[in-house]
């Protein structure tokens, strides 16, 4: 938009129409800056004598100006309002219609620093500039750098829309400049490509993409901006094909976004982007956001996901842990979902970002399923020393017994009284640093035997009051005796096959048979 550059001499202005105003200054202040000026709204000097131009510090009113005069030499109204306040106030402005009763919804393009003092006690020659909302679906963007240039300030979008190109939507990318490599980046993910990421910018068959609905894209600007989509809401069925290709490195990975203007749900678990915007991380909540893109896992080619708007799926019981460092954002996370929900296995934007994850069978996984009570390890590797703290949300399931384990520290935290921990890591770290401790009320059936669990020759066993745990082979062969005072941990050294355990206390006595592979 090109800005109207106005120069007043000075003016002596010696009648001003005063009357009922629409905002009353508050706040007693003995220093005041008058000002004189032109209201400019769309690039366009207004020439209306019924608007009023309002002085704000804050939400707290500070001025209101006369109704426009009529100024000869210059062929337009202007407006005179004196500001009250202290000296270097910055004071921002709003416009009120009096002939129609409201106040204008318009963007403040302008604001003034209060230069108060015996040198400077009016200002001529200003502009009041303002502009029009856009009507469309709008997403405030942070940019990187105005994050001390740490690359980090990712987006994960999709469009509101339908399809769209990037250069229609406002604050995207500089149509005049649209292959600017500092000002932003936007990628689209192909896991059958050899570099999954392929950029908007790059040259070649992808060069200039199309966003098309139900798919999500990955964006970063240079600077803060705000993306507006501006068109019709799309208003199709909500259904999204996946793509499984076997002899892909990241088989059956698909980026797809929500493709309506309101919120909607999934019947699956899915990842986001965390709030640093450096990582990708399952979903705590199975909410997504209109213009949000998720990740999601495809078990075959050509199976369907269905967005839902204004719906909530059942989200389950789970276990939340969220690792955070400096500021409260999340740096990764990692869930356990008791009954329902699929795993998820750990999907990293940056191998060298800070991670915490739970390794089964030779694979590391962001999302896993437990049963009942369980015993689970918890790694964590840190991308540089220092302090950080888990936070760990266990209010969506009932617990009676939840303990963090520093296999570093040998802290035992209850996380019942607790739900942080904070401690000091190092890039050199072993991984396996923590491991879960946990009884799940929920869904247990009470009639049941199972009263111990075990990780290797890590045993947890649940158990109220003084009580003796026998561990006997098939043959009838005791293996282990060992003495319990409440829920125990105990190491039992047993080679692979079925055993039968033997809980006695007092006159209650329960068996469990176990099969140690």
């Amino acid at each position: 938009m090109k800005k109207i550059v106005l120069t007043l001499a000075c003016m002596i202005f010696a009648f001003f129409s005063y009357g009922q105003h629409h905002w009353s200054p508050e706040g007693s202040y003995e220093d005041n800056q008058s000002i004189t000026g032109v209201i400019v709204i769309d690039g366009v000097i207004q020439d209306n004598s019924n608007l009023e131009i309002g002085a704000f510090c804050g939400d707290e009113s500070r001025a209101f100006s006369n109704s426009g005069t009529f100024f000869p030499p210059l062929g337009h109204y202007v407006v005179e309002l004196t500001i009250k306040g202290n000296n270097g106030d910055i004071i921002t402005f709003k416009i009120f219609d009096k002939e129609a009763g409201v106040e204008k919804d318009l963007i403040c393009e302008t604001s003034h620093t209060l230069q108060i003092n015996n040198d400077i006690n009016a200002m001529q020659g200003f502009q009041f500039v303002f502009t029009t909302p856009i009507t469309g679906y709008n997403l405030d963007i942070i940019g990187y750098d105005g994050q001390s240039g740490n690359g980090y300030n990712w987006y994960l979008i999709s469009s509101p829309i339908g399809e769209v190109d990037p250069l229609n939507v406002l604050g995207m990318i500089d149509p005049e400049d649209p292959d600017n490599n500092d000002g932003f980046d936007l990628f689209r993910f192909n896991q059958s490509a050899d570099n999954e990421w392929e950029n908007w910018k790059q040259e070649g068959d992808h060069y200039h993409f199309n966003l098309e609905p139900g798919k999500g894209y990955l964006y970063a600007s240079g600077v803060d901006t705000r993306l507006t989509f501006v068109g019709d809401a799309y208003s199709g069925s909500g259904v999204v094909t996946l793509v499984k290709d076997d002899n892909a490195n990241l088989a059956g990975w698909n980026l797809i976004g929500n493709p309506f203007g309101e919120t909607a749900t999934i019947s699956r678990d899915f990842y986001v982007m965390n709030p640093k915007g450096s990582e990708i991380v399952p979903a705590e909540t199975d909410q997504i956001a209109p213009m949000q893109g998720i990740f999601v896992i495809a078990e075959r080619d050509g199976e369907t996901v269905t967005f839902t708007p204004g719906a909530s799926a059942n989200d389950g019981n789970k276990l939340v842990i969220n690792v955070v460092q400096n500021r409260s954002d999340v740096i990764d996370r990692a869930i356990v979902r008791f009954g329902q929900g699929n795993q998820l296995p750990k999907f990293m934007l940056n191998p060298n970002n800070t991670k915490i994850y739970i390794p089964q069978a030779g694979n590391d996984y962001a999302v896993v399923r437990s049963n009942n009570e369980e015993e689970l390890p918890l790694n964590f590797k840190a991308a540089a020393n220092g302090t950080y703290i888990l936070k760990v949300d266990a209010n969506t399931t009932e617990m009676d017994y939840l303990h963090l384990v520093d296999n570093k520290t040998g802290n035992d935290v209850d996380l019942l009284e607790t739900s942080s921990y904070t401690f000091e890591a190092n890039t050199t770290d072993f991984a396996n640093r923590f491991k879960l401790v946990f009884r799940n009320t929920t869904g247990i059936d009470e009639n049941s035997e199972q009263f111990a669990f075990f990780n290797g020759h890590d045993w947890t066993v649940n158990n109220k009051g003084r009580a003796t745990l026998q561990v006997i082979d098939m043959t009838g062969r005791l293996i282990s005796t060992e003495t319990l005072d409440g829920n125990a941990h105990v190491t039992i050294n047993a080679a692979p096959g079925a055993y039968m355990l033997q809980l006695t206390n007092g006159n209650d006595v329960k068996t469990q048979k176990v099969v140690i592979k």
